[in-house]
């Protein structure tokens, strides 16, 4: 299925996956709500960017997902073991740190992409994201 990504555009997300540094998305929340155990091995993910357009600058496969609920103490060590290939600010270590649900995304095939999104299908049953490349 196709899915979507906002990334942190400060902590430069969606450049550091293009250029090899980051492999993995972590989400992080109080609840279980999305993407926690929605997003499955094999779908493709576009990369976009929190910078306020539908732009898509990237997309890539999950590899492999892991949806845990943790403690502290688990939040530091799967924090801890992925440091180099996650890249998170100090801000995001301490946002995640503080949540109990955890969704690790590890991403493989990537490549850049220039085009935007349409996401008004909405349709539950199939992919809701059609990519829509630039014309040049």
């Amino acid at each position: 299925m196709n899915q979507f990504t906002y990334l942190d555009k400060d902590s430069n997300e969606v450049s550091n996956i293009l250029n090899g540094k980051k492999d993995i998305i972590i989400r992080a929340a109080n609840i279980k709500k999305f993407p926690f155990k929605m997003i499955n091995k094999g779908d493709t993910l576009y990369l976009l960017q929190n910078d306020n357009t539908s732009k898509v600058y990237g997309k890539a496969n999950i590899k492999e997902t892991m949806f845990l609920e943790t403690t502290l103490e688990d939040r530091i060590k799967i924090i801890s073991k992925y440091k180099d290939r996650v890249l998170l600010s100090d801000k995001r270590i301490e946002y995640i740190s503080d949540r109990k649900y955890l969704s690790v995304f590890f991403l493989e095939h990537i490549e850049p992409l220039d085009g935007t999104l349409d996401t008004s299908l909405h349709k539950i049953e199939e992919d809701f994201v059609k990519f829509i490349p630039t014309k040049k």
